[in-house]
């Protein structure tokens, strides 16, 4: 799962207020309170309201998935070189992302259960009437030149389904962090190492392809773990 622009500063934000120390004898009174001021979310504890949990629609069509993986296959040989700068995704556990979270222990993870079971019904009618909710993949793109990404075209009934659930959170008290701009995509790799990027004549063939349809047949809430980790859903609505 990746963040955007606004994240990335807000991330480099929360890196700079965890070694944030002022000189007292190098600052006036009113200069200090001044910064205190714009730095009063730029504490400790900000970096430890990361988002640790997920809720994202699986990705299970036979055909998305195939072109996924030849999409990648093509990548990683048309440029070789990228297999030991970049992590990529499991098929397996493609998912589009709707929201993420920071539970930080048992009860408040029974809670977003609780919720989640609650609005069950809700989300089953709205996903399947008056026809099955799809997913429409088209064309790539990337994240700065770091994550490739294919793309899910956006459109009302995707937003409206997040809209619910992003509502139906805040007023049960769950912690949302970590959601900014909604770009509903499939990652494909991530280029880890800091210099290296992802060049356009590695995707530009695929920039205008189909990619398939999904039908929204499910919603999960995840772990975020690493990419290296077998991942499992906590738990799972089927519509």
């Amino acid at each position: 799962m990746f963040f955007f622009a606004s994240q990335n500063d807000r991330t480099k934000q929360l890196n700079f207020a965890c070694h944030f120390s002022v000189n007292h004898d190098s600052v006036k009174e009113e200069e200090f309170d001044d910064r205190v001021s714009e730095l009063v979310l730029l504490t400790v504890k900000d970096c430890e309201l990361k988002p640790n949990y997920y809720l994202s629609i699986p990705i299970t069509d036979s055909s998305v998935i195939k072109k996924y993986l030849e999409f990648r296959q093509y990548v990683l040989d048309t440029e070789p070189t990228l297999f030991k700068h970049c992590s990529s995704f499991r098929s397996d556990l493609l998912h589009i992302t709707l929201l993420t979270l920071r539970l930080n222990n048992q009860f408040e993870i029974d809670q977003c259960i609780l919720t989640m079971k609650s609005l069950q019904e809700e989300l089953k009618y709205f996903c399947t009437y008056p026809e099955r909710l799809k997913l429409y993949f088209f064309g790539c793109e990337t994240f700065y030149n770091k994550t490739l990404f294919i793309n899910c075209r956006k459109h009302d009934r995707l937003e409206n389904l997040r809209a619910i659930l992003l509502e139906r959170f805040k007023l049960n008290n769950i912690n949302l962090t970590g959601n900014y701009d909604f770009i509903p995509h499939l990652s494909l790799i991530n280029i880890k190492q800091k210099l290296k990027t992802i060049p356009l004549t590695i995707y530009k063939k695929y920039q205008q392809s189909d990619f398939g349809v999904q039908n929204v047949e499910a919603i999960q809430l995840c772990q975020i773990v690493p990419t290296d980790l077998q991942q499992k859903y906590t738990l799972k609505l089927d519509f």
